[in-house]
């Protein structure tokens, strides 16, 4: 099975590197990316449309080494971005369908695979533990994509000092990604 990612995901990318970086800066970027990269991205992307995951794992190399200059945690920016953009209206009162609700609809929409669940809720003490599991294989920038994604939607519910622990790694040889919500 070939592993692909949905164009909204290359678009929200787009979008909030030419947000943060301005226009002329983006494109001055670009012009250091490899030609593949560079041409995907000046390209027409479908948003709805899959594409191979190796060119969202070169296009995380290459924003890592080019942009972000080793800040791993930069990528968690853009995951809550792409939630914030979508997201940042409307009223929530279970935190854990909600949570599960936009973590599954977000992740199925961007991910052809894996599967996003909802581990625990102690809502009591404020943690929730998520899961990602049937995952043939997944990159670092990914995983911290989607703690930045689960951040933001914690966030948006109104919870503060938010604080995702990525606890296992599939791209570190667990065999699932769990993330640990905590909040006030």
């Amino acid at each position: 099975m070939e592993l692909k990612v949905r164009g909204g995901a290359f678009l929200v990318t787009r979008i909030f590197l030419i947000e943060k970086l301005g226009e002329n800066v983006y494109q001055e970027k670009l012009k250091e990316f490899s030609e593949e990269i560079s041409k995907f991205l000046e390209g027409e992307i479908i948003e709805t449309l899959f594409y191979p995951y190796e060119i969202l794992k070169k296009l995380h190399r290459e924003i890592f080494e080019k942009i972000f200059k080793g800040d791993i945690r930069k990528f968690r920016e853009i995951g809550k971005y792409s939630i914030k953009r979508e997201f940042e209206s409307g009223s929530f009162n279970d935190i854990k369908t909600y949570i599960y609700q936009v973590g599954s609809l977000v992740y199925n929409y961007f991910y052809s695979f894996g599967k996003f669940e909802i581990e625990s809720a102690d809502l009591e003490n404020k943690k929730i533990i998520v899961h990602v599991t049937d995952m043939p294989e997944i990159d670092f920038f990914c995983e911290e994509r989607i703690a930045g994604a689960l951040a933001a939607a914690a966030e948006i519910i109104g919870f503060k000092n938010v604080n995702v622990d990525i606890t296992k790694r599939i791209s570190k040889g667990d065999n699932l990604l769990e993330y640990v919500i905590t909040y006030k």
